[in-house]
């Protein structure tokens, strides 16, 4: 995403959430925007282009049931996302995949 450089008397924010939707406000520093600025836009990221390093990522069988445990680091200036960040399909080749 391109943001438009910051000025004397405004700025811009921007929030990145869930599957790389961007959200961008102008903040006018004490100045008043003209009627009718545009001052909030959102634009999705494209997912190739998502900077998402995966760590380590383990499996196990306890008692026949399999477990995995991952570990990822978003990407810098990701928002505050909550506690499962990373959606993980189990692809299952003769029948309906598992989320």
């Amino acid at each position: 995403m391109v943001v438009p450089p910051d000025g004397e008397h405004y700025h811009y924010e921007v929030v990145t959430g869930l599957g790389g939707v961007q959200t961008v406000t102008l903040v006018d520093d004490g100045w008043a925007l003209p009627p009718g600025a545009v001052t909030r836009w959102t634009e999705t990221e494209d997912a190739d282009d998502c900077d998402l390093v995966p760590g380590d990522i383990v499996s196990q069988c306890v008692s026949a049931a399999p477990y995995l445990s991952y570990a990822v680091t978003l990407p810098a200036g990701f928002g505050e996302v909550g506690a499962n960040p990373v959606i993980i399909t189990f692809v299952n080749p003769d029948g309906e995949d598992y989320v």
